[in-house]
């Protein structure tokens, strides 16, 4: 449909599942984790790197726990392990960002300070980058502005997240919407029966296929 309305450009960190594991067996002893993450040399900047805990609560619930574990500039935690966002640097009005806050990389080594050994846990990082730009619209979703481009030998130049380009363009009106009608499905399957009768099935003469029998073999010689 392409009735989307796009509102001012908005900015969001963009966070990335770093690991996973369980933590071994119960012991006395918290676990320990050591955490590394390094930007990719043409994206943005790192925020921070945050440890999710989870556990199965004793009412059979599951939890969850957000841990700051390392971040970038001179930050400093709250009493209640909050953090202070990293800043902002986006352009609304032309959509690009600079990479004058965050660290292009961060470490850190982090225990568990509320570990329960009577209690199994699992814990995954994630690394937040700083705010890059992207396009809300009014159903909620968003766009985002190609980054990278490439090339081959077949096809020349093209950019990501182009997709496939339709054959054939239909477009979906509210009113159809609205009614429960489908004009881009009526269209292919109208596609498909007529390709089906300027190009009809061709059946193979069964009686002719070959033989897959074993073949036997010569006489011995005596």
């Amino acid at each position: 449909m392409r009735m989307r309305r796009t509102s001012l450009t908005s900015a969001t960190p963009r966070a990335f599942r770093w690991a996973e594991t369980w933590c071994a067996p119960p012991t006395s002893r918290p676990p320990s984790f050591l955490v590394r993450a390094i930007k990719d040399p043409i994206d943005a900047n790192l925020d921070r790197i945050q440890i999710v805990k989870g556990w199965l609560g004793a009412e059979g619930v599951s939890r969850e726990k957000i841990f700051n574990v390392a971040w970038s500039g001179e930050r400093a935690l709250s009493s209640d392990g909050r953090l202070d966002a990293v800043g902002d640097t986006v352009d609304r009005r032309a959509a690009t960002y600079t990479n004058d806050i965050g660290a292009p990389e961060l470490s850190a080594v982090w225990t568990d300070p509320e570990f329960d050994p009577a209690v199994r846990a699992f814990y995954y990082a994630r690394v937040i980058q700083i705010p890059t730009p992207r396009h809300s619209l009014v159903d909620g979703t968003t766009t985002t502005q190609p980054e990278f481009s490439f090339w081959f030998e077949d096809i020349g130049w093209n950019l990501e997240n182009q997709g496939a380009i339709p054959d054939i363009e239909v477009d979906i009106a509210p009113h159809d919407y609205a009614a429960g009608r489908d004009p881009q499905l009526d269209r292919a399957i109208s596609e498909a029966l007529r390709l089906l009768e300027a190009n009809p099935v061709t059946i193979p003469n069964l009686e002719n296929k070959p033989s897959r029998a074993v073949p036997k073999l010569p006489p011995r010689a005596n």
